[in-house]
């Protein structure tokens, strides 16, 4: 009767819910999977919101559509199953373990037969298998024996060590480090300057603690006494550092982390040659700064398991499971730190992005959140037989990198950072360690080589190696967790024409800026229509002033430059865009947004769609607008050459002969300025020059603009626009709004 009942509820679940896991917090975790899920991860993975008053635990019900009955029981709000699952649709509920408990609601999704395997044992397996593993746990040398990978490493891979003996010799001759070198500068002293010595002190710390994990790894590749020497002199110098001082998790997290990962990597690469009192030294100096890092992690009931989008803490999450990965067996600490992390961060590895992969930060955040995969990945991977690179975020983070930074790209793609070029090695390595032939297609396509660091400690061979290469079939992409599309003329070809647009769920939150409904131009490898400004560093004035403000992006303005909510509280979180429709073909892409909950209540309508005519290479773009009060509605534009606004509605970009013309087809009356400059100039000595073209009508409460890019301006397209009927025909084509 039990499960008559459950099926029952299955099958007139509601469209939404209103029970305890529901919240209306933005900062908060919300309850996943959402109903009519289509879930692409084996095991599934659930979490929800905890409620105010800790629970002693959950016990979570997940119903198939067979009838089986599962039940289990966690103590944090969020379970990884460690089984697999047949394809079937499922129902799932949580309540609490107190007293007169409620159930949650029933939520359906759907597991599909070829959902990637993810599979993450228990932790007491994980635990046993490690333990038994021998040093180096973290080198693929265990099923043929060192010998013969170092053969190998010294074979196949001959040049990356040629590099790395090179970086490490030219490094031998510098000083050590000192706490005197990276001083701390309060930040109520000098917010500038506090940034500054943050940056030195990151940078240093990292420098420092590279030169010791790769003169640690050269020893055990080479057996040169020199690499021994000198990966004792730069560990004891880490030592050395007041674990107080600059380098504590308070005053720089990324400096604690790097040396902690360091440390523990090079005992472990050192393996019995570590000298037994060094090997102390070095473990009870790691151990410190693990503790630090984990303490924070622990803090309000595992603070990350409430409140994830933290960039910084998720990153660390990952420095916590990969250090105690290798430390479990040295140290008594490892085992707990293991049992608290592993399975989080293997459940949700980056909050910034649903299980289709991407990242809503920014590309430029994801090619830094890259580096980070790279190095604590392969170890993790080889030492526990865990890849996250199995997950499917992971694999649809190589899409995102594939679509959004295709080989070529100029510059990255919104967010902070954008207008910084793509370092494209990383993104090279990071496809490195897929099997397929989009993965083939882009590793072989890009320019660079991996860094020898990450590469002589990955796996033999590399799963790209076996990889079969074929052209993209797909030359559009749609990631609708983070609300991004890129739409190019032909993704296989560098010069390419390649259009972006994002309207965000993400908000304007973090590293995002106020850009829902905006897009961005890239054509023949040149950036055309630009995001403007600088990260000069975060929270500077001009990051305040102009940088992430909807007026420094190609959006809609209004009142002079009023535009998207963007200051960092709840708020920015709140300035949501949405994709609302998509239709990808082979001649036309067309996607719109909804950006009217960005705008904070201050518009009642911002509609925004663009249609990319792949064949004649032409950008529609329509804007619908709507204010309770009347308001001069404005048209931004942004580029890195001046704009020729001698024609009345035509603004002509001279692109090195190859002019590109934008036509404002509606309204008949418009007012074109161009200025150059920002309001507020960023810390730079040299500023690259950039031009803004505003657009804008007159006092109205509703307003439609309607624009074409003509990326061929000497091939003249026709066009006739219906305002009543609201038709553009453009060449004998129709274009409804």
């Amino acid at each position: 009767m039990k499960n008559i009942i459950a099926l029952f509820f299955v099958f007139i679940l509601p469209a939404s819910f209103a029970d305890w896991i529901e919240t209306t917090d933005p900062l908060v975790v919300t309850a996943f999977p959402v109903h009519q899920a289509e879930i692409k991860q084996n095991p599934p993975q659930f979490r929800w919101p905890q409620p105010a008053r800790i629970p002693t635990g959950y016990e979570v019900q997940l119903l198939s559509g067979r009838g089986i009955n599962y039940s289990f029981n966690v103590m944090r709000n969020w379970l990884l199953p460690s089984q697999l699952f047949p394809a079937d649709t499922y129902s799932w509920r949580v309540r609490t373990k107190d007293a007169g408990a409620v159930w949650s609601d029933w939520r359906q999704f759907t597991l599909a037969a070829n959902a990637d395997v993810f599979l993450v044992p228990e932790n007491a397996l994980l635990l046993s298998r490690l333990k038994a593993k021998s040093r180096p746990k973290s080198l693929p040398i265990h099923s043929a024996g060192v010998d013969d990978w170092r053969l190998k490493i010294n074979t196949e891979r001959t040049n990356s060590v040629s590099s790395l003996k090179n970086n490490v010799d030219l490094q031998i001759q510098s000083p050590i480090l000192k706490d005197t070198d990276i001083p701390l500068i309060a930040s109520s002293v000098d917010s500038s300057a506090w940034a500054a010595s943050q940056a030195n002190i990151r940078n240093r710390a990292e420098a420092e603690s590279r030169q010791l994990r790769n003169s640690a790894l050269l020893w055990q590749i080479t057996r040169n006494p020199n690499y021994f020497s000198e990966a004792i002199r730069r560990g004891n110098a880490l030592v050395a550092l007041d674990l107080k001082g600059s380098t504590s998790y308070k005053n720089q997290d990324q400096a604690t982390r790097a040396i902690a990962w360091a440390l523990v990597q090079s005992i472990d690469l050192l393996a019995s040659d570590l000298p037994a009192v060094t090997r102390i030294a070095w473990l009870n100096n790691a151990k410190a700064r693990t503790w630090e890092i984990y303490r924070d992690l622990a803090n309000y009931n595992w603070r990350l398991d409430q409140t994830p989008f933290d960039s910084h803490g998720s990153t660390n999450l990952g420095y916590v499971a990969a250090i105690s990965t290798l430390l479990v067996g040295d140290a008594p600490e490892a085992d707990i730190w293991f049992r608290d992390t592993f399975h989080a961060y293997a459940q949700y590895i980056n909050p910034f992005g649903g299980e289709e992969g991407g990242f809503a930060n920014g590309s430029a955040y994801a090619e830094y959140s890259a580096d980070f995969y790279l190095q604590l990945w392969d170890p993790i991977a080889i030492a526990s037989g865990i890849s996250f690179y199995d997950k499917p975020w992971s694999k649809g983070m190589l899409s995102y990198f594939a679509y959004f930074l295709p080989p070529g790209s100029p510059s990255h793609v919104f967010g902070d950072g954008a207008e910084t070029k793509p370092y494209f090695p990383l993104m090279k390595a990071y496809a490195s360690r897929f099997n397929t032939p989009l993965a083939a297609w882009y590793y072989r396509n890009l320019i660079g080589d991996e860094s020898a660091s990450t590469l002589l400690s990955a796996p033999l061979p590399l799963p790209i190696e076996s990889a079969a290469t074929a052209l993209p079939s797909i030359n559009s992409y749609y990631f609708p967790t983070i609300g991004w599309a890129a739409m190019h003329s032909e993704l296989a070809d560098r010069n390419r024409t390649s259009l972006y647009f994002k309207s965000s769920p993400y908000g304007s939150f973090n590293h995002s800026h106020g850009d829902q409904n905006t897009f961005t131009l890239v054509d023949q490898g040149r950036p055309i229509l630009v995001d403007s400004g600088i990260y000069d560093w975060y929270g500077s004035a001009h990051w305040h002033q102009w940088y992430r403000h909807t007026k420094a992006h190609n959006g809609i303005t209004f009142d002079g430059g009023q535009g998207q909510i963007t200051h960092d509280t709840n708020a920015s979180t709140l300035a949501k865009g949405q994709i609302t429709q998509y239709q990808f073909a082979d001649k036309i892409d067309m996607v719109e947004g909804d950006a009217m909950q960005a705008y904070g209540g201050q518009l009642s309508q911002a509609l925004r769609r663009i249609w990319y005519l792949r064949d004649q290479n032409l950008i529609v773009v329509w804007d619908k607008l709507k204010s309770p009060v009347a308001r001069q509605f404005e048209w931004n534009l942004h580029a890195n050459e001046a704009f020729d606004l001698s024609l009345p509605k035509q603004y002509v970009l001279p692109n090195q002969g190859k002019p590109i013309c934008i036509n404002t087809v509606w309204p008949e009356l418009t007012n074109a300025v161009q200025t150059s400059g920002y309001d507020v100039p960023p810390e730079m000595k040299s500023i690259p020059p950039v031009w803004h073209l505003r657009v804008s009508s007159s006092l109205m409460l509703e307003q439609q603009f309607v624009h074409i890019i003509n990326l061929n301006c000497l091939i003249k397209p026709s066009y006739s626009f219906d305002f009543d009927q609201s038709k553009l025909i453009l060449d004998s084509k129709e274009i409804n709004f």
